[in-house]
């Protein structure tokens, strides 16, 4: 089930960088980023997303977290080994708990998964709405 299929006529082939066209997919569905979490992570989060949605039941929140290569090793700057995006509905205390719910891999196949990824997301919202 492709709930994201097409509905905003977003383009996955831009030339947006992978986290730009996430968030846009997320705020075509009615979600926002609200807060970016960046700063004394652990080692295994670049990022953790608040998400909050503006679509019912408002206020409504999850996370997505930017995973971090657990075969990276050494020093690592800010994005650097980031080889997707975890969907929890919780702030993830660990590398599991930040993709409970699904990961976005940053690999070729990113622009086949992403809208199925959203799905989740939409399916978060819709299991609490029901």
């Amino acid at each position: 089930m492709l709930l994201a299929a097409k509905y905003c006529g977003l383009r996955i082939h831009s030339m947006k960088t992978p986290k730009q066209k996430l968030l846009d997919h997320l705020e075509c569905y009615g979600w926002d980023a609200v807060e970016i979490d960046e700063e004394e992570l652990e080692w295994w989060a670049d990022e953790i997303w608040l998400l909050k949605s503006h679509w019912s039941p408002n206020n409504l929140v999850a996370y997505i977290t930017a995973l971090v290569d657990p075969q990276h090793d050494g020093f690592r700057r800010k994005g650097q080994a980031v080889w997707a995006y975890g969907l929890s509905e919780e702030y993830p205390n660990d590398y599991l708990q930040a993709q409970v719910n699904g990961t976005l891999s940053l690999g070729k196949s990113f622009k086949n998964e992403i809208e199925e990824f959203v799905d989740k997301i939409i399916a978060l919202r819709e299991a609490r709405n029901a």
